[in-house]
């Protein structure tokens, strides 16, 4: 079955089987935790990975604090700290669970000139069609 996270998520929590094809993310986690029935696919070419990423938001009202856990996030010890209350590390640190998982595999995430060129604009023309805007 292919279907997009959340919705795949949705399957496993109401007890059907999911099959996840993406590295170890928040979901894995939730799923496990749930008891559902859950089977990672690890051998499909590439992986599709979800990426989470941190920095400062335009206006904030306290820029060096956001500057301060945007770079403390991206520690070793902000990466233990995400895991152990998120269930997900970078797979770019070195050292972190998921760089250890991605290590040797072919991955595909989203593609940096796309998030600064389009994103915001995508995420705006899809939210208004399924109406989120």
């Amino acid at each position: 079955m292919l279907g997009n996270l959340p919705e795949t998520y949705l399957r496993v929590t109401i007890g059907e089987l999911a099959i996840f094809s993406a590295a170890p993310n928040v979901y894995w986690r939730q799923a496990r935790e749930t008891g559902a029935a859950f089977v990672p696919v690890e051998t499909v070419k590439p992986l599709v990975v979800q990426q989470t990423n941190a920095g400062l938001l335009k206006g904030a009202r306290t820029p060096n604090t956001a500057k301060l856990l945007a770079v403390y996030l991206m520690s070793l010890e902000g990466q233990a700290l995400w895991e152990e209350l998120q269930g997900q590390t970078s797979m770019f640190i070195d050292g972190t669970p998921n760089n250890r998982y991605v290590q040797g595999k072919e991955i595909v995430a989203l593609d940096s000139k796309f998030g600064a060129e389009q994103l915001d604009q995508l995420t705006e023309k899809y939210g208004r069609m399924v109406g989120f805007r």
